[in-house]
């Protein structure tokens, strides 16, 4: 009976990637520190975003998955959205309170690339 070995990634050749893009890190010197976790961030999205921002977007990816311009912006993806929403809220007992609507709806938001700012100033203007 042949015994299967597998290799496991060296660690040291490891790539390290942005916990927001996904692009590679190179700069080591871009540890992020918030709490009690220890995030990469590239310089990319160190510049872009704010402190807050890069918070509550690591939490966001943490929590449903995906990275920050995972998808291509269609042109109607308010729609695009909602619809999603919407069929997620299909196999739930209960409806969605106001703060779960505005998380998945920026969650959907940052993986099609829309900034958390440009996301509640749109919001603004709905509401």
């Amino acid at each position: 009976m042949q015994q299967i070995i597998s290799k496991k990634p060296n660690p040291i050749n490891a790539s390290i990637i942005c916990d927001i893009c996904r692009a590679e890190v190179r700069n080591k010197a871009s540890i992020y520190h918030s709490g009690v976790y220890t995030r990469v961030i590239c310089e990319k999205c160190l510049k872009k975003f704010s402190s807050n921002d890069i918070e509550l977007m690591v939490n966001l990816f943490t929590a449903f998955g995906g990275y920050f311009g995972k998808h291509k912006k269609p042109e109607y993806i308010l729609y695009i959205i909602l619809k999603e929403l919407k069929e997620k809220s299909k196999y739930r007992e209960n409806s969605f309170s106001a703060t779960e609507i505005k998380l998945q709806l920026l969650h959907k938001a940052l993986l099609y690339g829309i900034s958390p700012e440009k996301f509640f100033q749109g919001l603004k203007t709905i509401i």
